[in-house]
């Protein structure tokens, strides 16, 4: 969060109407969070995917490859994972019951997601909005 992506990713998420939450290790423990504006800081990964739509890591925190997905899972409303450093393993997330986005890897369609969360006449920013996107820095 301390990364200048991660401000701006936070900053165009607000813009679009979503709730962010976000957990970064250093900054969550050493209370550094109240200069940020527009985000919950959580101090620990589950209380961070409780309730959210969907997870997007940010960073390559070793940690993060070690988090318990399962766990994490059950406290999502829709288990949506956006990997924007193609770091976790796609397979260990399908097994959690995921819908894995890796960017710039291809995406098998998901007939059962695709459906259920879209419709013809939504943009982009009508999905997002009033969404709790949580991220992980």
């Amino acid at each position: 969060m301390r990364d200048a992506p991660a401000l701006i990713l936070i900053e165009q998420l607000n813009r679009l109407g979503a709730k962010v939450k976000a957990y970064d290790p250093i900054i969550s423990q050493t209370g550094m969070a109240h200069d940020l504006l527009g985000v919950k800081v959580e101090n620990d990964v589950i209380k961070l995917a409780n309730g959210c739509d969907a997870l997007v890591l940010v960073t390559e925190w070793q940690s993060f490859l070690n988090l318990d997905y399962l766990k994490i899972g059950d406290q999502m409303i829709t288990k949506i994972i956006i990997d924007g450093r193609n770091f976790l393993d796609p397979q260990i997330l399908a097994a959690a019951g995921f819908h894995y986005i890796g960017i710039g890897r291809p995406t098998p369609v998901d007939t059962a997601f695709t459906t259920s969360t879209q419709s013809t006449s939504s943009t982009g920013a009508e999905l997002i909005k009033s969404k709790l996107i949580s991220l992980l820095l």
